[in-house]
């Protein structure tokens, strides 16, 4: 196990479970489509996938490396939207991004019948915490980091249950990135 600071992604798909009944028998199929979109994404930013839970994708990118996570979850959720429209989800689903960074502890845990590497600390609870909102949502810490990169849209701060105070946090504006931004090509493999 290793002690580091890094850039924490986490994703999921907003409504999942409307869209699972949705999509009955095709479910595996769109799952398998959205990781490898997704995975995509996060590989091509030089971020690590570090877990699938059902419809939630945990990463991990290096220290200061969170302007690349932002570019990459808008990008993921570009085209999470072309994969909905392509599996005809009901129109309330989308991709629900929340970046963070912090200190981790990095390292390989479980039962000697199934080890995976993983990554804990506060960082992380936090992140997980706050990739429920309809867009990406960003701590404090990102946000100073991407000097004016993006628009962005100050949220209410969030109370967690653990921490006596608020998490400060900020909404990504889509709709118009500064001047130079642009999204990257669609990743080989993608459809």
């Amino acid at each position: 196990m290793i002690q580091m600071r890094c850039v924490i992604l986490f994703c999921d798909v907003h409504e999942f479970s409307i869209a699972s009944v949705a999509l009955g028998d095709r479910l595996p199929g769109f799952i398998q489509d959205f990781y490898q979109t997704a995975g995509e994404r996060i590989v091509s930013a030089h971020g690590t996938i570090m877990k699938y839970m059902g419809d939630m994708i945990f990463a991990l990118f290096a220290d200061k490396a969170e302007l690349p996570a932002v570019r990459c979850a808008l990008e993921m959720r570009s085209d999470f939207a072309a994969l909905a429209s392509r599996w005809k989800l009901p129109a309330p689903t989308e991709l629900e991004v929340g970046i963070g960074s912090g200190a981790v502890a990095r390292g390989t845990f479980g039962h000697p019948s199934h080890l995976e590497e993983d990554a804990f600390g506060e960082a992380v609870n936090v992140v997980a915490s706050i990739c429920h909102h309809r867009g990406v949502a960003i701590t404090e810490s990102v946000r100073e980091k991407l000097a004016g990169a993006f628009p962005l849209t100050r949220l209410p701060p969030r109370k967690l249950k653990w921490r006596n105070d608020p998490v400060e946090l900020w909404a990504v504006s889509e709709a118009a990135p500064s001047p130079g931004w642009a999204p990257r090509s669609t990743p080989a493999g993608s459809r």
